[in-house]
């Protein structure tokens, strides 16, 4: 029996058509559920591989290494510190101290630039220009991580004495980098975690990290208990030597590899 069409002429379409569109409305609920589905299973997938994956790990801070080039020009000292971290880039903070007060330094056109890439993580480089009169007003020059952990913080910066960079004491203050001296380094005759070294006939001064003092043996940064098993330091971080003369050395005076095994906490390269 044939369907009889309505007075608009379409009544004899209306059920098939009805029945067509709940079915096309079903089928694009299905590929939806299934393309949500497959994706949430992708997401899922991808992160694993992710999390998986070898990279730096959270919350890992390198110790904050600093140099400061002493050829002062215009009575300006440079001064770059830079530092890696994990997850989180960590910046840092030119810090002054004077007595038991310890201040922001601005006005030193103190710059960091933030990188990243897959196997070291967070890489914080800061340049700046400090002049030669703050230097001398003050006792200490510190580079400080901005960490929401302030023993993680202490434990990763760094400073360099007033002492090391303001000096008239033309025997134990006066470096020569001529061209025979290039890439050599210096240590320093009063204090057992600073060195010196010369590039392109400039002088950088730098402080070994936490827990090293600079061997005039090996000629890096190394082991606070190995140093004074050289007989040339005490436990204070003072020199022995009586002549308080300097002492030029190369990489190769000692064995580097080793030295670089077991001392973490070593700035062994200023470039």
């Amino acid at each position: 029996m044939k369907n009889t069409p309505n007075e608009n002429g379409d009544g004899a379409e209306k059920p098939a058509s009805s029945a067509k569109f709940r079915y096309m409305k079903f089928a694009r609920f299905v590929i939806a559920s299934v393309f949500i589905a497959v994706t949430v299973v992708v997401i899922a997938a991808v992160t694993t591989m992710y999390q998986k994956a070898p990279g730096p790990k959270a919350g890992e801070l390198s110790p904050v290494r600093m140099e400061v080039d002493q050829s002062a020009v215009d009575e300006q000292f440079e001064i770059r510190c830079s530092s890696t971290s994990g997850c989180t880039p960590a910046s840092i903070n030119l810090i002054g101290t004077l007595g038991n007060t310890t201040f922001p330094l601005y006005g030193m056109n103190f710059t960091c630039i933030t990188t990243y890439n897959g196997d070291d993580g967070w890489s914080v480089g800061c340049t700046g220009s400090i002049p030669e009169s703050v230097v001398s007003s003050i006792d200490d020059i510190t580079c400080r991580p901005v960490l929401q952990n302030q023993t993680e913080a202490d434990e990763a910066e760094v400073k360099i004495s007033k002492e090391v960079l303001v000096c008239n004491d033309s025997l134990n203050c006066s470096f020569d980098c001529s061209g025979d001296n290039q890439d050599k380094y210096y240590s320093n005759p009063k204090f057992c975690n600073i060195f010196h070294r010369c590039v392109d006939k400039r002088l950088y001064t730098a402080p070994c990290g936490k827990g090293a003092y600079f061997s005039t043996q090996t000629c890096v940064c190394s082991n606070i208990d190995d140093v004074i098993k050289e007989i040339g330091c005490d436990k204070d971080g003072m020199r022995l030597n009586v002549e308080n003369v300097k002492t030029l050395c190369t990489y190769s005076t000692g064995s580097y590899a080793g030295v670089f095994a077991r001392c973490t906490f070593c700035n062994y390269k200023l470039r």
